[in-house]
Formats: structure tokens, sequence, C-alpha cells
């Protein structure tokens, strides 16, 4: 489908997948959340307000909702435990689970330079994040937070169940080992390769120890690059501690609720009445 037809979508499949009632989002809204920053290369399409912003604002709300729930339902788990599930249920991969689920990409508008990427990681992800920002402006905290939850009920569930070892903070825990150590030094991270155009840029990170190169990483991200070379580092040195299993009786309670047990809220029509019009104008009040 062209991006001019997505314009006019109807977005109300959308928000029912959400759990949430017919526009509880302002169609402006809900199409700047869908609207990738990519369209800003397109002539065509530079005038159309897109999701930058969004995103932003959406990525901070879910972390608060995240950080909210663990903290309630993981009452005995270190800062280091929850920190370590956090970053595992707010990763692109996470993420661009959740938006094929409620089939995003059917009304995501990109730039024709992504156009044939649209379904990667990245983009949903982007785009989820800025939905959920759209759903923060519009809603209250309560309700997004639960419909946020809602939808990352699974990963969620598995990061919780040890899955999220696979999204350690290796850069951290590589550095807390080296201070440990009698010289404490600090490891330094190099960018030693980048390949691709800068909407796919993979990068290739070196990280060295007091001169002495530990190990090399790779990712779509410095960041990620980082992370990688940080995990090997920590392997190298024969360093890195098994994972483990934060399950507490109030998390494993809010996953045994069945999805048709979440209140949802329930949809709303208004029919305006004759009868309740003021007859002096009632040309104007049917208007």
């Amino acid at each position: 489908m062209s991006s001019k037809a997505k314009l006019h979508l109807d977005y109300a499949p959308l928000l029912q997948s959400l759990g949430l009632p017919p526009k509880s989002i302002g169609n402006d809204l809900l199409r700047q959340a869908l609207t990738h920053k990519s369209v800003v290369s397109d002539i065509q399409t530079a005038h159309l307000p897109h999701n930058e912003r969004l995103e932003f604002l959406g990525d901070a709300f879910l972390k608060v909702s995240l950080s909210q729930w663990l903290y309630s339902h993981l009452p005995d788990v270190d800062e280091g435990i929850m920190t370590q599930v956090r970053a595992y249920a707010v990763s692109d991969r996470v993420f661009a689970e959740v938006a094929r689920k409620i089939q995003l990409s059917r009304y995501i508008i990109t730039g024709r330079a992504l156009q044939k990427v649209a379904e990667q990681d990245s983009v949903l992800a982007n785009v989820f994040e800025a939905l959920c920002g759209a759903m923060s402006l519009s809603l209250d905290f309560k309700t997004v937070s639960r419909t946020v939850l809602d939808l990352l009920r699974e990963p969620l569930e598995r990061a919780i169940q040890g899955e999220a070892s696979a999204v350690k903070n290796y850069k951290m825990l590589l550095q807390e080992f080296t201070q440990a150590q009698a010289d404490k030094s600090l490891p330094h991270y190099e960018v030693i390769d980048t390949q691709g155009p800068d909407h796919q840029r993979h990068f290739m990170v070196a990280v060295s120890l007091n001169g002495e190169r530990l190990a090399e990483g790779n990712g779509g991200s410095k960041r990620k690059a980082e992370q990688q070379a940080a995990k090997a580092a920590l392997e190298s040195l024969n360093a890195l501690t098994a994972p483990q299993s934060p399950m507490t009786e109030e998390a494993r309670a809010f996953f045994q609720q069945a999805a048709d047990d979440v209140a949802q809220p329930k949809k709303l029509y208004l029919a305006p009445s004759v009868l309740s019009a003021d007859f002096g104008c009632l040309r104007e009040a049917l208007e």
C-alpha cells in the first residue's frame, strides 16, 4: 500500500488491537506517530509531521511503566536484575515482535528509501515507541501503562524466566570486573569499522585494557557493538556469571492472569438527541 493511501486508513482496528476504544487517540496524532521520520527525505511528503519527537516521549514512558511494574512485582530483586529485565523488554527485537502482533506495518508511513524494509525491527520499534508516545498524550497514565504491560506481557515473562540474561549490561559488568582488579584499569572502546548506509549502519568495535585488545564486537549501533565486545571480553576473562531467575509470587500472579480477565475499556457510542437541542436555533444545532 502506498504512503498516500495510508494517510486515509481507518485506525479503529489498530486501536482495538491495543485494547483501546475508537477515537481515543486523535487521527492527526496517530498519523504523526505512524509517519516514520524517513519521510523528510521525500519532496512530496516533506511537509508531513513525523514521529521523531513522539518516539522520544514513548521511549521514556515505556521505561517508566516497566520500572514501576518491576519495582512492584519484584520487591526482593536488586537493581541490577531489574535493569537487566527492563533492558530486554525495551529492546528493538521485543518492540518489533509486539508491532508484528498488532499488524502495525499496515499503517506505517515511510519515505521511499525505507518502503522495502518497513518490516525490519528498527523501523517497527521506532513507530511502536512513537505510538506509545501518542497514547501517553491522549490517555491517563494508568490506562496507558496497563495497555503497554498487556502488550509486553509475553516478552516480560520470558525476560524474568531467564532470557534477559541475553541483554545484560556487559559494559557495566566488564567495568566492575576490571575496577575490582589490583590496578583498577578501565576498558577502552574504539570503532574500528563501519559499513552500510546511514539508516542501516553496521559497526565493529574493539575493547582494550591497558593497551591490550581483549575482544571485538559488532552490531547495528555503536552501543550494541560495544555490548557485544564487552561480552566477548568477559568470556575471554572467564568473568561471566550464571543467569538468575527472579520470578516472584507477585509476578507469577500477573502472568497467570488470563488476557480475558484484564479489564479493557468499553466501546462508547454518542448519539445526539434532537430533544436536547436548542429549538431557537435548530438548524445550527443539527449541524
